[in-house]
């Protein structure tokens, strides 16, 4: 066998690992994200049964502020307010990002009422 078979050989023989690494890599991203989703699901069961559509801002928030979220972002929505409520960090399943969240994204209304209640994640740091 000549060198240059040889050196071909090996060369193919690192771009399969390679391509295998990344596949579990990726499998394993999904399954924590999946995972993640889950516990994301279990609160917004558990938050529903304390509170429901129609809630004042103010008891969400008491309600937020005595279990585990890690950030509340507000995102104003025109007359509407979105909050953005992070139970989880992860990396994110998104290729070109970063640092990915799991929670919850609640809706009020103009009156600072719950209106809406969603299990969802996201990255601010996307490329």
């Amino acid at each position: 066998m000549t060198k240059a078979r040889i050196a071909i050989m090996v060369m193919l023989g690192v771009v399969v690992v390679a391509i295998g690494a990344a596949y579990l890599y990726n499998a394993n991203l999904h399954r924590v994200h999946e995972e993640n989703l889950a516990k994301a699901e279990r609160f917004n069961q558990e938050f529903s049964q304390y509170l429901s559509l129609g809630a004042p801002w103010s008891a969400v928030d008491e309600y937020l502020r005595s279990h585990s979220v890690l950030d509340v972002l507000p995102q104003s929505r025109g007359d509407k307010t979105e909050y953005w409520i992070t139970l989880t960090r992860e990396r994110s399943v998104v290729f070109g990002c970063g640092e990915g969240s799991v929670g919850l994204v609640m809706l009020f209304g103009s009156d600072r009422r719950l209106e809406g209640v969603r299990v969802s994640s996201w990255s601010m740091d996307c490329l």
